[in-house]
């Protein structure tokens, strides 16, 4: 058995009793456009809902001098991007950036931080 086998199905369920239902609203990549009359390049993205289970508390990180720092951190079974919308609740939360736990080269959760 190898790690993703041992410790997906475990991170499944904890996120099921532990989690909560929520909304990944995916920006996805903008589509661009050049208009030749105004000169300009306009980008429009088609949101797409994903419904996953999530939980959201205090994780630490490391910022940008490598120092230990305290974020409110989303875990979730399904790869976010940033700038992605977390729905939880009545709250809203908008990803930044993200760790993928995946040993053997296997994703079994991803850490996003949320603000």
């Amino acid at each position: 058995m190898n790690l993703y086998e041992e410790f997906y199905p475990l991170a499944v369920e904890l996120l099921e009793e532990f989690g909560a239902d929520a909304q990944l609203v995916k920006t996805a990549p903008a589509i661009t456009n050049y208009d030749p009359v105004t000169d300009r390049v306009t980008s429009t993205t088609t949101p797409q809902t994903i419904n996953v289970r999530a939980v959201v508390g205090p994780f630490e990180w490391e910022d940008d001098q490598g120092r230990a720092v305290t974020r409110s951190t989303a875990t979730l079974l399904v790869a976010p991007a940033m700038g992605d919308i977390l729905k939880l609740g009545d709250l809203s939360y908008t990803i930044g950036r993200f760790k993928t736990i995946a040993p053997q080269g296997k994703a079994i959760l991803y850490l996003a931080e949320v603000s």
